[in-house]
């Protein structure tokens, strides 16, 4: 797998990047947003992370379906489906299912 984001509300990102490190010294290929009260600057993060990724196939985990990040995900992943990159969105994010993600380049 290559690049991975995760994208949820509030903090929880940063501390699934932070737990993380106690598991995984090296997660270059982790990038976390996390939405705050601006949704237009999250939407541009994620549109930088994803777009501006030298990688092609990533994945993104979202804590909630249904929520704000994850429609957030999901239109943007249509949108670059037709540009050629692979992008698949899971949703329930939880520690395992992070740390079996490879998160070094």
């Amino acid at each position: 797998m290559g690049k991975v984001i995760v994208v949820t509300h509030g903090g929880l990102a940063e501390s699934f990047y932070e737990t993380a490190g106690m598991f995984i010294a090296e997660r270059s290929g982790l990038t976390v947003l996390g939405l705050g009260v601006d949704l237009e600057k999250f939407k541009n993060e994620l549109r930088a992370a994803v777009i501006e990724s030298e990688e092609n196939e990533l994945l993104i985990l979202a804590d909630l379906f249904g929520g704000t990040p994850f429609n957030s995900a999901a239109a943007l992943c249509r949108e670059v489906r037709t540009a050629g990159k692979q992008i698949e969105i899971l949703t329930g994010l939880n520690l395992p299912m992070l740390l079996e993600c490879n998160l070094t380049e």
